[in-house]
């Protein structure tokens, strides 16, 4: 897997614009809520297929800047996963940097969502300030290095 340069400057008069993936309506909606409260702005999904659709420019045209600076989404969703996604985004070339957050966690999942660019792979239950300076990281401006270390609240 080569490396590409990968630029996440943070937009004018604002946090970054991030994509948020999760079934669970209560964990949706909390970390909504912290990221919205970090500055951020952030649109919501409630599934994979939701999901898939807010980031079909990013498949069709992967080499024209992406809506989102970071895409935040769950593993197992209905319909399509968060992984097949992700997947997907790395197949085309994007360069939006992924976290990806499962309650069902094993370690050949964490294998591929790293391997198709995951900078972060937590593990539900988190602590919320270990996920805020996950997204914190993702949104530094990086070479395409994912990252080994999982931030520890």
């Amino acid at each position: 897997m080569g490396t590409r340069a990968v630029t996440n400057a943070r937009p004018r008069g604002g946090g970054a614009r991030i994509l948020l993936a999760d079934d669970d309506d209560a964990t949706r909606r909390a970390l909504c809520c912290a990221l919205r409260y970090d500055g951020h702005r952030v649109v919501m999904a409630k599934d994979g297929q939701e999901l898939l659709n807010l980031v079909a420019h990013d498949l069709l045209s992967p080499r024209h800047p992406s809506e989102f600076d970071l895409i935040v989404t769950d593993v197992v969703m209905p319909g399509v996963s968060g992984l097949d996604v992700l997947e997907g985004l790395h197949a085309a070339g994007s360069a939006t940097p992924f976290i990806v957050i499962t309650a069902f966690g094993s370690p050949e999942i964490e294998e591929a969502a790293r391997r198709d660019g995951a900078m972060f792979f937590i593990e539900k239950p988190f602590e919320l300030d270990q996920f805020r300076e996950a997204v914190a990281r993702s949104l530094e401006p990086h070479e395409g290095v994912v990252s080994d270390e999982v931030p520890h609240a």
